[in-house]
């Protein structure tokens, strides 16, 4: 249930901001409900607190992608 977990997610970022697993995951939440542009934000904040790593970076591409962004 995709809502709920990114009710959950939110939450989870209110209480600790720079988790970064928390961000993924409210951004995959987010993508399941069409709200893509939403996801993109999560995931680059993400991608900012670990710039390294290569599956926040290629889950923000995909994302891009569908936004018709590169």
């Amino acid at each position: 249930r995709p809502a709920d977990a990114a009710s959950a997610f939110a939450a989870a970022l209110r209480a600790e901001p720079d988790s970064v697993d928390a961000r993924c995951n409210l951004g995959g939440a987010l993508l399941q409900l069409g709200r893509t542009a939403e996801a993109a934000v999560q995931l680059e904040q993400a991608l900012r607190l670990s710039p390294d790593d290569a599956d926040i970076r290629r889950n923000l591409e995909i994302v891009r992608a569908r936004m018709g962004r590169p």
